[in-house]
């Protein structure tokens, strides 16, 4: 028979009665297989499992035990002593409750209700309400005023006060337990129990009997609580003794003197032996109208309260023989045995190879390029209320709005910083600028898989082999065949409800930056996902971060949070910091970081934009009044103060800035700044025949270097210079705000004769530039000896010096390989625009024909 490890095993689960450890079984998120060894003087049969990462085990009385303090407190030594490496215990059960309505405030404790023991000002968590001494002079006295037991583990008591912060919403973070276990319950072959079923009785059968002076019974009317509201966590001093209380009048007693929400009989004999948390469901009132119809009901609200609990404590870490399968005897394995099988080193290398085929070169590229927080700045989000319940809530949406450049996805970014704990998290940065796996649902789809599988090993290998054999007759993925998004999504809806037994929190960012269609459907797909998660018990939130519209994305699920709203504080101790590095006297600070941030409202790319400029200003000793008028003068919308920009183009700069600015916007992926120089040189003059000439001009920069000085001069600060995970610098605009504005807004501006269809007109520029250069004749030569080169974003185009065939700069160019691979899509996006038909016919009379030998070799 298989035999289960007791060291193994860290949380001690007490359910003294049988209908507790019943609902105690049904928490369990798996059932270990086995049994545990017994010998003389270990009497006790335990069930074991695994609850949110914990192994944990059940106890519970064996049939026919008298109830009482003794028999728990026998149950509770035997636990601690065949579990050497138990962490901490929880006491979890049925109860009397014990309503106060005459108290201030009323204790209006209810049939269903939790109760959770806790201390209440001088009076203890447990008491011991028999244990004491019959005096003359003052009757029966408590030993030590009732602070003889020991008290809670601190471990559960912080978990306890952190689920008691969100009171009275506390409810929300275990009621989907409840929902889940009932659902099993009911799958079972009856869910039908000697003693009744898990489900709730009703508010009709919670019947409250009231003493009067008289000592004659009255129902007392209570109203009715909306079901939202149903259940009530109370916090205070439970009784515990071995007498069963079913008297009203001694109940009353016992609430009065010692200020008890409820009575038990267990935790007096337990607690001692293990310092375990007590939590309890109100099951009668204790009078002699106590009966079990609503024992199973609270019974199993109270395992989803301890559920509850435990899934705010992170597990330890296992040991590298940790293994919770059971043992089997066997020979004793040597070292040789557990080395690397060929079987398993052939597995390894499948599983590797299918999340390498997850992968891809642009996945963390956005989130890298984000600036990371100032120091001291958005910690406001995790004192944020929304934040804080999302966090805390098992399953739930979270939005984060805002602007555009009010700082949303540096916000994101420090939140992926923060410890998580146990507590599985995968992110996504949407990326309108990118490659196209960065702005679509398919791309998001293999990151995610990519980050979250290693933490699913089983699914994750048997996802590799299917993989490896569809590889085997398909060829290789990214070459013979591509990933399929719907597939994709189905993998990651089941991974995502297999994991979600312990917490999964995913951090979507920019959603608008995948278009309207994608966005709406990811936030239908997430919000069935979190519905789901939440009927079965599981813990799945999803963070979407997105402009304020379009609306269509929102739904009226889950928590939002306002970007603008809450960054203040933020945004002053940026501009305070900025003016502080650059010596500027506290008097002008006061004055520039007043004006900047009132006309910010809200926007940190706002402010990006103007401090610099203000700044510089005060380095050359302009008169604050001066530059505070100027900031006045600006525009408070992004957009108009991108257009006050460009309106200032100095003329004989509006040529030049219009080229660059085309190439950054519709460039189909990010050019390296070696890429852009060369393309910019070709662009330039349109008479030169070779590329020699067109970087021998005096417009071509000389290095990269001083391309980069040009890139930052003629963008007028709207594009900057980025470094890949290559540690190479490629070229995108500041925000994904300059990418709307440029469309149609900028480039109208800077070429107000052809701004119709201009994303079209550009792409046509484009691909003719790409061509001419392909055509000139000290380029083709090398064109011709790269024909099996196959294009790779800026990550890794920069190719120096790769031959000696006298062509030295040519040969190098990290241009050849863009434009040898991406004209044609260039062409195919002028194409959609039917009123350039005109202008292709001769692009193609011009360009291709004379070369169509040579650009059919390029294919």
């Amino acid at each position: 028979m298989d035999e289960l490890d007791p060291d193994l095993y860290t949380v001690a689960w007490l359910a003294p009665l049988e209908i507790e450890a019943k609902a105690a079984l049904h928490m369990l998120d798996k059932r270990h297989q086995g049994r545990f060894p017994m010998v003389r003087g270990n009497d006790y049969v335990y069930q074991a499992g695994e609850m949110c990462g914990h192994n944990t085990i059940v106890a519970t009385f064996p049939a026919g035990e008298e109830y009482g303090t003794g028999s728990a407190g026998r149950l509770a030594s035997q636990v601690k002593s065949f579990f050497p490496n138990s962490w901490f215990g929880l006491l979890v059960g049925i109860a009397a409750g014990l309503p106060s309505l005459s108290r201030i405030p009323s204790l209006d404790i209810r049939l269903g209700d939790v109760l959770v023991a806790l201390p209440d000002g001088e009076s203890a968590g447990l008491i011991a309400y028999d244990l004491g001494k019959e005096t003359e002079k003052e009757g029966f006295r408590l030993l030590r005023s009732g602070y003889l037991l020991a008290k809670t583990d601190v471990v559960v008591r912080s978990a306890i006060g952190k689920i008691k912060l969100m009171a009275p919403d506390d409810a929300q973070l275990f009621l989907p337990y409840y929902e889940s276990m009932k659902h099993k319950s009911m799958a079972l072959e009856t869910r039908e129990y000697a003693i009744g079923t898990f489900a709730a009785p009703g508010a009709e059968h919670d019947k409250l009997y009231q003493l009067s002076d008289s000592l004659q019974e009255h129902i007392v009317e209570r109203e009715r609580r909306q079901e939202a509201q149903r259940v009530h966590v109370w916090y205070g001093p439970i009784g515990s003794g071995e007498k069963l209380i079913k008297n009203a009048q001694k109940r009353n007693e016992l609430r009065d003197k010692h200020k008890l929400i409820g009575l038990e009989m267990e935790a007096a004999g337990t607690i001692n032996s293990i310092p375990v948390g007590v939590i309890r469901v109100v099951s009668d009132y204790g009078d002699e109208h106590k009966n079990d119809e609503w024992q199973p009901y609270a019974a199993a609200m109270a395992a989803a309260y301890a559920k509850a609990v435990i899934r705010e404590l992170q597990p330890r870490l296992k040991r590298k023989r940790d293994n919770i399968e059971p043992r089997r005897r066997r020979k004793k394995r040597t070292k040789k045995a557990i080395q690397w099988s060929p079987r398993g080193k052939h597995r390894l290398k499948k599983i590797l190879a299918f999340l390498k085929s997850l992968s891809f070169l642009q996945m963390d590229t956005r989130e890298n390029s984000i600036d990371d927080a100032a120091d001291d700045t958005c910690q406001w989000l995790f004192q944020n209320s929304h934040y804080v319940q999302w966090s805390q809530d098992s399953s739930s949406l979270l939005w984060i709005k805002g602007k555009p450049g009010a700082g949303k996805s540096t916000l994101l970014k420090h939140a992926l910083k923060q410890g998580h704990g146990h507590t599985h998290v995968a992110s996504f940065f949407f990326n309108v600028r990118g490659h196209e796996l960065e702005k679509t649902a398919l791309g998001l789809y293999r990151s995610i898989l990519h980050q979250l599988l290693p933490s699913a090993p089983e699914t994750m290998s048997s996802l590799a082999m299917a993989n490896a054999r569809r590889c085997s007759t398909r060829g290789k993925v990214g070459k013979d065949w591509n990933w399929n998004e719907k597939e994709l999504k189905n993998h990651l809806a089941d991974l995502l409800l297999e994991m979600a037994v312990c917490p999964i929190r995913l951090y979507v960012d920019a959603l608008d930056e995948s278009g309207k269609e994608v966005a709406v459907e990811l936030v239908y797909e997430f919000s069935m996902l979190i519905r789901r998660a939440k009927s079965s018990g599981k813990y799945l939130g999803i963070c979407f971060s997105c402009r304020h519209y379009p609306s269509a994305m929102s739904t009226s699920d889950g928590f939002t949070i306002c970007v603008e709203d809450e960054n203040s504080t933020d945004l002053k101790m940026f501009v305070y910091h900025r003016l502080e590095m650059n010596c500027i006297s506290d008097d002008k600070a006061n004055l520039l970081a007043t004006h900047i941030l009132d006309k910010a409202c809200g926007v940190l790319q706002w402010v990006k934009l103007v401090l610099p400029k203000a700044i510089d200003s005060c380095m050359i000793g302009t008169r604050t009044r001066t530059i505070l008028k100027e900031i006045e003068a600006l525009p408070s919308e992004l957009h108009d103060l991108y257009e006050k920009i460009i309106v200032e183009i100095p003329g004989e700069e509006i040529s030049e800035s219009l080229k660059l600015l085309r190439w950054i916007r519709f460039a189909i992926c990010p050019l390296s700044v070696g890429e852009l120089r060369d393309a910019m040189a070709v662009d330039a003059d349109p008479s030169c025949t070779t590329f020699t000439e067109c970087m021998e001009a005096d417009s071509s920069a000389e290095s990269d270097e001083d391309m980069e000085k040009k890139i930052l001069h003629l963008s007028i600060g709207l594009a900057e210079i980025r470094m890949n995970n290559f540690h190479q610098g490629y070229v995108q605009l500041i925000h994904k705000s300059v990418n709307d504005f440029l469309v149609p807004d900028g480039l109208q501006l800077l070429d107000p004769i052809n701004h119709d269809a201009a994303p079209s007109r550009a792409h046509l520029h484009l691909a003719s530039t790409c061509l001419r250069y392909l055509a000139m004749a000290d380029v083709s030569v090398a064109a011709e000896n790269e024909l099996n080169f196959i294009y790779q974003p800026a990550s890794l185009s920069l190719q120096y010096g790769y031959t000696d065939c006298g062509e030295q700069h040519v040969i190098s160019s990290p241009f050849m390989h863009y434009a040898t691979d991406l004209w044609i899509e260039h062409m195919q996006k002028a194409d959609k625009e039917v009123a350039l038909q005109q202008e292709l016919f001769c692009f193609f009379t011009q360009f291709i024909s004379p070369h169509e030998s040579r650009l059919e070799i390029l294919g």
